[in-house]
């Protein structure tokens, strides 16, 4: 798949759809994408996991795609690519899939009638014709204006159908920056709407786009503490998102939902529930973390314009519940105050009991990384040294979106490690932290590949017979001739990977202990 998409003579484009491992109602259907998109593209499906690990560490940087998201690749793709070129796509749900898939659509096919009306045109040159004698409509298409962005009146609303009136003519709206049946309950007749003509068909036109870019109107009107409305979009294992602004989301982690314990994000939050939440992080790379524990009791902000015909996001909420009449006697009064008084001694007394606790765990792993526990001194040292490591790299958020796997040591792997000059133990043990919660993989010096049988291009991987396992090699050590390579087996399983370290080898070397 790799030469293909770098491939100088691809003059198709190609599409990839991929799975969500913990959404599976959330991922496209490639056949039906295939069929609306009539032979305009290639479509390919890929199972996030092995797969599109391999297709990472294959294609140029930030130009994957995994989870569940989707990614077109223009012809023309090369190392120095940008990946903004190439346009990336999620899916925050099921209610999503569709709005994903007409705009996935639209976009191909609007490229490929740009592609086939310049061809066109230059051929006409070729051949004498006038280079500006348009083609005749055809007799079902009606007029239209041409590209760009144009006033439309909205006529009439029928569920998820928006009626409108382009330049006198009729016409419908088929996908906007809001799910279509909630666009729809925002709009009006009357109301004038910003539109795009699609590629599809003559009389159905796009509000996608015509809003600010999602992401740069978040940064202009909000900042990092703020307090704001937002609408749960993905429930996940350990955290779950919600959008801020149509087509701005922010993850929150699990620990970010109540201060006390929670087990599953879906016990405490649901699917199209609205919250508020305080804004923790906004940083450049279009990601930001939220939390709703944060934001209870506080002023939510007003949300912002987005623009002619776009109501405000997620305005109009049910008006909070009457509060209960205030007592009139002052007994009852300083009754409140005292328990009040009381329970904040006790959660005061609480939190100085867990403060001291996380003074005597950091010691603790002070005193291991110190030196107490030697990593080559056995296997569960080596280990107790890897998890020492992955505890100091990784805050609470990077835990929880990169979990420690499964590890055990091979049993040559301590005998190679101390047999091996010029390489620090510490090293050593920082990388297998890296590759055991998968971070070593996002880590570009770090050449995560598979291990293959030999130096010879396209040398096919190597798997375990006994348990399935294939084999992984990554980068200890840059610009030596001996640079040094870790090397494991990833060993598939049900309740998840399981991490065995086999070997530390010079650069040169690809055998691997079995």
């Amino acid at each position: 798949m790799r030469d293909e998409l770098l491939s100088p003579g691809r003059t198709r484009p190609v599409v990839a759809i991929t799975t969500n491992p913990h959404y599976p109602a959330a991922t496209l259907n490639a056949d039906r994408l295939a069929s609306d998109l009539g032979g305009a593209a290639d479509v390919v499906a890929l199972e996030t996991g092995d797969a599109t690990w391999a297709l990472t560490a294959a294609l140029p940087s930030r130009l994957d795609v995994y989870g569940g998201a989707v990614r077109i690749w223009w012809p023309g793709l090369t190392a120095t690519s940008k990946p903004t070129d190439h346009p990336l796509l999620f899916v925050w749900g099921p209610d999503d899939v569709a709005r994903t898939q007409t705009r996935l659509v639209a976009t191909v096919l609007a490229r490929a009638g740009a592609r086939r009306s310049a061809t066109e045109t230059a051929n006409r040159a070729v051949l004498g014709a006038p280079a500006t004698s348009p083609a005749p409509p055809a007799a079902s298409t009606p007029s239209r204006p041409g590209g760009g962005v144009h006033e439309g009146v909205v006529q009439r609303v029928d569920g998820s159908r928006i009626e409108v009136l382009v330049r006198d003519e009729p016409g419908i709206v088929v996908e906007a920056d809001l799910p279509l049946a909630e666009f729809a309950a925002r709009t009006a007749p009357g109301v004038s709407l910003r539109l795009r003509p699609t590629a599809a068909r003559g009389h159905e036109w796009s509000a996608c786009g015509c809003l600010p870019a999602p992401w740069r109107r978040l940064r202009e009107v909000y900042k990092e503490g703020d307090i704001v409305r937002a609408r749960v979009c993905w429930v996940g294992d350990e955290y779950l998102l919600v959008e801020v602004l149509p087509g701005a989301v922010l993850a929150v982690p699990k620990f970010e939902l109540d201060y006390g314990p929670v087990r599953h994000p879906a016990e405490f939050v649901g699917l199209g529930q609205r919250v508020q939440v305080r804004i923790l992080t906004l940083d450049v790379t279009q990601r930001g973390r939220a939390s709703i524990k944060q934001a209870h009791g506080r002023t939510v902000l007003p949300a912002p314009d987005l623009g002619d015909g776009y109501p405000q996001f997620l305005d109009g909420e049910p008006a909070p519940a009457s509060p209960p009449p205030a007592p009139t006697d002052t007994a009852g009064l300083e009754d409140e105050l005292r328990l009040a008084q009381e329970s904040r001694r006790e959660q005061a007394r609480q939190i100085a009991e867990l403060r001291k606790r996380i003074r005597s765990l950091e010691d603790r792993l002070q005193h291991h990384a110190a030196g107490e526990v030697e990593p080559l001194a056995s296997e569960p040292a080596f280990l107790t040294a890897v998890r020492v490591a992955y505890a100091r790299s990784f805050d609470e958020g990077s835990r929880a979106s990169h979990p420690l796997q499964r590890m055990r040591v091979g049993r040559e792997f301590l005998a190679h490690l101390r047999s091996l000059e010029g390489v620090d133990a510490e090293k050593v043990v920082e990388v297998c932290a890296q590759v055991a919660c998968g971070r070593a993989h996002e880590i570009p010096g770090r050449s995560v590949h598979e291990l293959h049988a030999g130096d010879r291009a396209g040398a096919a991987g190597r798997t375990r017979a006994s348990d399935g396992a294939k084999a992984w090699r990554c980068s200890l050590q840059d610009g030596t001739p001996g640079a040094r390579r870790l090397h494991w087996w990833e060993i598939p399983g049900r309740d998840g990977r399981t991490i065995e370290f086999a070997s530390v080898a010079h650069h040169d070397d690809v055998s691997i202990p079995s």
